[in-house]
């Protein structure tokens, strides 16, 4: 009861930037979590003065799954290989084509898309702990909107490469988009296996995450209103896909570092489409650059004239590492406690 009371609280005071135990969201109601806890101290307090019913009692919770806990294989389909599944298909064909292409995906296609090939998408299995809200607004276009120009104005934004599509004949289990023929005829088809699933191609100037843009066209720009706003978005896009004639190639060196090639001149700065982040340091040659927050909460280098290789590395924020510290102790309280409470 303890850690829901913290979740709501800090959630409400912090204006829903609180996570504790993922996203809060997802615990309305929480009446299956407020069950186990209240079972939990029943059983507690039985087991102060009946410690053998209390017992009895723990093992008849396990009765609903005694077939489980006795034979768990049979629930389990055994399988000698995953090469039939489309959630392995699908992220093949980009690895073999497309390799490093960052990628939208829905449904179990989604879920599973690091599960062979190390490829990048927007999203994943959950948006537990998001910290760019824009990324909902990708979200909810592409899968609930029927107009193609806005979403294709947001795949182009967050850096997408493909778009993985699928309709009511796929054999897939999930089907999440609404309109899912929306880009026939405005994107390209890459792959397209006959059977409900097909792969669109998103045009970018460059593969690349990074891009060098012009001051003064983007520093005007403001936050899309919703996922539908194309008269935000377009501009944008515009400084993205249409700015200086100067690439910017960039290469992940580790889940926390990427790495920019980029030269930048007098009112040019670096535009990452890697969501922002106050941990988000930026250096090269010794030298640290700004980095801000952009219009739809992507990360923005405030470079210097010249050519430089840039590393954009996140740094674990000192509220984590006193977290670890207390996490520590807490553990050490929690075996002196059960040490005290044998000795007993």
């Amino acid at each position: 009861m303890a850690v829901i009371s913290l979740n709501v609280l800090g959630h409400h005071l912090t204006n829903r930037t609180f996570r504790v135990i993922g996203e809060p969201e997802r615990l309305v109601p929480e009446l299956d979590l407020f069950l186990v806890l209240a079972g939990a101290e029943i059983i507690r307090r039985i087991w102060q003065r009946q410690r053998l019913a209390a017992a009895l009692l723990v093992l008849a919770c396990f009765i609903p799954a005694w077939g489980y806990l006795i034979f768990p294989w049979r629930h389990i389909r055994r399988t000698s290989e995953a090469a039939h599944r489309l959630e392995y298909q699908i992220p093949d064909w980009v690895a073999k084509n497309r390799p490093g292409a960052r990628t939208f995906a829905m449904g179990t296609v989604r879920f599973w898309w690091n599960g062979w090939f190390n490829e990048a998408q927007i999203g994943g299995g959950s948006e537990q702990g998001l910290i760019n809200f824009d990324l909902m607004k990708v979200f909810w276009t592409l899968v609930l909107g029927n107009e193609p120009r806005a979403a294709i104005l947001w795949l182009q934004a967050t850096g997408n490469d493909l778009v993985v599509m699928n309709d009511s004949t796929s054999a897939l289990p999930i089907q999440d988009y609404q309109f899912p023929h929306r880009f026939r005829g405005a994107l390209p088809v890459v792959f397209d296996d006959g059977k409900g699933n097909w792969i669109h191609e998103v045009p970018r100037r460059w593969r690349s995450l990074a891009r060098v843009v012009r001051l003064a066209e983007v520093q005007p720009l403001l936050p899309a209103r919703d996922g539908e706003d194309v008269e935000r978005l377009a501009p944008y896009v515009k400084a993205l896909e249409q700015g200086p004639d100067s690439p910017a190639p960039t290469r992940w060196l580790n889940p926390r570092t990427l790495h920019i090639d980029a030269t930048v001149e007098a009112g040019q700065a670096l535009a990452v489409l890697v969501s922002h982040d106050p941990s988000w340091w930026a250096r090269a040659g010794g030298r640290e650059f700004p980095v801000e927050r952009d219009a739809l909460g992507q990360v923005r280098i405030l470079a210097p004239p010249g050519a430089h290789q840039i590393e954009l590395y996140w740094e674990t924020p000192r509220e984590n590492q006193i977290g670890r510290v207390l996490f520590a102790v807490a553990v050490l309280v929690f075996a002196w406690l059960c040490w005290r409470g044998r000795r007993r």
